[in-house]
């Protein structure tokens, strides 16, 4: 364990300040959702069982701490990378048409995209 959290400690300390202290927050909403709560959770569980309103309380509690740590990490790292490129773009595409057909399963398209056998020779 202690390799583990060394490792990542190196990690951290070779990141910029503004992105360390992002990815601690967002490490500890994680952790704080993954471990803490679960921690209640089990202590509940424990006490009343898991088939009453407080369970699911608790339990949507812990998975939306994880969702949004997920979350804020994905931000984060979409932050660093617009950083060090100066500039970040998503292209979303679309098919050419011949594709689209035979994606959609168009017999009549995809054959008129795909050669003849006497075309072929």
């Amino acid at each position: 364990m202690s390799i583990f959290v060394l490792s990542y400690w190196l990690f951290l300390a070779h990141l910029p300040r503004n992105t360390r202290i992002r990815f601690i927050q967002v490490g500890a909403v994680f952790v704080g959702g993954a471990l803490g709560v679960e921690l209640v959770l089990g202590y509940w569980t424990d006490l009343h069982d898991s088939s009453n309103l407080g369970y699911g309380i608790i339990d949507w509690v812990e998975e939306s701490m994880e969702l949004t740590g997920a979350g804020l990490f994905l931000s984060a790292l979409v932050a660093v990378l617009a950083n060090e490129t100066g500039q970040l773009r998503l292209l979303a595409c679309t098919p050419p048409p011949a594709e689209a057909a035979a994606a959609n399963g168009s017999p009549s398209s995809a054959a008129s995209a795909t050669p003849a056998a006497s075309e072929r020779t």
